[in-house]
């Protein structure tokens, strides 16, 4: 069997447990950024303040100094809670080297890729109407020795 590629699906049931609605988007393929179904629009620019939020995110979490207003509640309450893990990671990655906006994912959220001095991630960040961060989460991808394991 090939495999072309891999996609983001959404699935939405409605308060009977039917199918309301479906959509899928292609996000590693050949078919990248085509979708089907209601809301698979896909656009190809991040979400206006997107990328400098996400920045000020990343270097407030390092420095141990995140603007919790800047944020949702519960995404505030989240890294208060796991600040001092999320503070280690940023200080053995180092400084942010470049920042590449890669695709907006069905979401709403949009996807970084973020390169640091020892490192890297991907980091998917959902803007709130009113510019505050909905939410955010990031995987690391790469590690160099000064990171650690």
């Amino acid at each position: 069997m090939e495999r072309d590629g891999s996609g983001q699906w959404r699935i939405v049931l409605n308060s009977a447990s039917k199918l309301e609605n479906a959509s899928m988007l292609a996000t590693n393929s050949k078919f990248h950024g085509l979708g089907f179904g209601r809301g698979s629009t896909v656009e190809h620019v991040p979400t206006p303040g997107a990328e400098a939020a996400l920045r000020g995110l990343i270097d407030g979490i390092r420095n141990g100094a995140p603007n919790y207003d800047a944020m949702s509640p519960l995404l505030a309450q989240s890294i208060r809670q796991q600040l001092p893990q999320m503070q280690m990671w940023g200080q053995r990655l180092g400084k942010l080297v470049d920042i590449h906006y890669r695709e907006t994912i069905i979401e709403r959220h949009d996807v970084f890729e973020v390169q640091r001095e020892n490192g890297a991630a991907r980091w998917r960040i959902c803007m709130a109407p009113d510019g505050t961060i909905a939410s955010a989460s990031g995987l690391l991808t790469s590690s160099g020795p000064a990171a650690g394991p």
